[in-house]
């Protein structure tokens, strides 16, 4: 892994864990999952998501920090996703 914090494509990323660990349990669909839902931390520009290796590598070890979940309204006004 050249640079840890560089932010990569989730294909991306995911190319790279499993050429330095053939035998990793994590598959693509997986990661996919995980960054999707908010588990792991990550920056979606347009259609694409960016996540660091160091991210996934918080995620799995366990070092990362919930975020309070947003208020479903503000001032009376709810939010449409």
């Amino acid at each position: 892994m050249k640079n840890p914090e560089s932010p990569r494509t989730i294909d991306q990323l995911h190319a790279e864990m499993m050429a330095e660990d053939p035998n990793c349990a994590l598959t693509l669909y997986a990661l996919r999952r995980l960054v999707r839902s908010g588990e792991i931390k990550s920056c979606r520009i347009g259609r694409k998501y960016l996540v660091t290796h160091q991210a996934v590598t918080d995620f799995l070890t366990g070092q990362t920090q919930t975020l309070p979940a947003a208020p479903a309204t503000v001032a009376g006004i709810r939010r449409i996703v």
